[in-house]
């Protein structure tokens, strides 16, 4: 499964195909029209379980409205939106496994096998650098 494209891309292509105005898909999804436009614009990018919450309102598939290369349909079982964060975080390398909580929103999405690595390196020193304080 491949991202192909960005939240706001989705959300607005389902918008438009849809025929919706903001003011009707903040009535489907109790999200403030204002928000979603922000949504659409690029200027926020909802939280995992927001963007979850819009799916379920939409009744699509999650992972089609983060920019997932899936179909737009909602096909089987979909996982909750506690299960979802969950099965995330146990897909990272066991070297950023600690670092869960700052790329909780997604913030791994759209890096290449390069910046992971980096990243693993990045996450190897400081705690190198931490135990190095630790026994001083």
């Amino acid at each position: 499964m491949e991202r192909i494209t960005d939240f706001a891309s989705r959300l607005k292509e389902y918008r438009v195909s849809s025929g919706l105005t903001l003011s009707e898909l903040e009535a489907k999804t109790k999200v403030p029209a204002q928000t979603l436009n922000r949504y659409e614009l690029r200027q926020r990018v909802p939280k995992v379980d927001a963007a979850i919450s819009i799916s379920e309102a939409l009744e699509i598939n999650s992972q089609w409205l983060q920019g997932y290369d899936v179909p737009m349909e909602r096909i089987g079982y979909e996982a909750s939106p506690l299960e979802e964060p969950r099965k995330m975080v146990t897909e990272l390398p066991d070297e950023l496994k600690d670092m869960k909580f700052a790329f909780y929103d997604g913030g791994l999405d759209g890096l290449d096998e390069g910046d992971i690595d980096m990243l693993m390196q990045m996450a190897n020193n400081m705690r190198k650098n931490k135990k190095k304080e630790e026994s001083s």
